[in-house]
């Protein structure tokens, strides 16, 4: 049997995405991404302002660049899309990438192009003065999360949305390490992240209630990499996450739980606890120091 090819099968499972993940955006989980887009771009509107209005327009502040790191079908981009000067929907998958578009040409939005460039062709965008646009700007990349230094030190906000994973402790480490070093300092990181420890209780409620685990579900190894028919992916516990952010410049702000009702795992097969604390995601917001 040859290596499992991710990038293939987000290419295939691309139209039926929804069918394949429990998603928070949408079950009603709470998911406070929305409502923290909307303060950081009013907080960043009354800075430019005031800077304005202190120089009295003799300087104006950089324009913005927001990216969404794995924006796959595009359910957190269309949050983003068109409210920076530049906006990136970055995803190594075509299929993925062809998706989100699909969604964002159902917005209608004003400075759209649903091609998909690859990583030198945004950069021309960003260099030719495509964040300078009066109109946000929306473009689509496919790029690699381990290979991000056309990005480095460009962005003002970032958005991951259970993309900061691989099939090891080490390469997760090194995706999240490259998307943090594309933060200008003071730029902010919006994350939600899948939770090891809410696998592990998972899995102690299913030993608990029914002495084994069902067949629908698959195994964590001693790295906390979940396993199932050839899919890797790194599940991170909080101690992790609150180690890792310092160790890579990062100011963690708040670390918090997204909460899945258990009818939603009911149905994506991973077991019904009703009564029991409901499994969860981490939602990270975090701040890149300075300097």
């Amino acid at each position: 049997m040859g290596a499992f090819d991710k990038r293939a099968y987000y290419d295939d499972i691309a139209a039926e995405y929804a069918a394949h993940v429990v998603s928070p955006y949408e079950l009603g989980c709470g998911m406070p991404l929305g409502d923290d887009l909307e303060a950081w771009f009013a907080a960043d509107a009354a800075a430019r302002a005031a800077l304005e209005a202190s120089t009295m327009g003799a300087s104006s502040p950089c324009a913005r660049v927001a990216v969404d790191f794995g924006c796959g079908t595009g359910q957190s981009l269309e949050m983003l899309a068109g409210r920076a000067a530049l906006t990136l929907g970055l995803d190594y998958s075509v299929g993925m990438l062809r998706e989100a578009g699909r969604r964002l040409e159902g917005r209608e939005l004003a400075n759209f192009d649903p091609q998909v460039l690859d990583s030198e062709s945004a950069t021309r965008v960003l260099e030719q003065g495509g964040a300078a646009s009066k109109i946000g700007r929306t473009c689509l990349v496919r790029g690699d999360l381990h290979e991000l230094g056309w990005l480095r030190g460009k962005v003002d906000l970032a958005v991951a949305s259970n993309s900061l994973t691989d099939e090891t402790l080490e390469r997760s480490e090194h995706m999240f390490s490259q998307v943090v070093a594309c933060l200008r300092p003071g730029a902010e990181l919006f994350a939600l992240l899948p939770s090891l420890d809410a696998t592990e209780y998972l899995f102690e409620l299913h030993y608990a209630y029914d002495g084994e685990l069902p067949e629908g579900l698959g195994e964590l190894d001693a790295e906390g990499v979940y396993i199932y028919e050839g899919l890797r992916q790194k599940f991170w516990s909080p101690e992790e996450l609150r180690e890792l952010c310092p160790r890579l410049g990062l100011e963690l702000l708040s670390l918090s739980k997204i909460h899945f009702a258990w009818a939603a795992m009911k149905e994506a097969g991973w077991g019904d606890f009703e009564g029991e604390e409901p499994m969860w995601d981490w939602y990270l917001h975090a701040r890149r120091a300075p300097g």
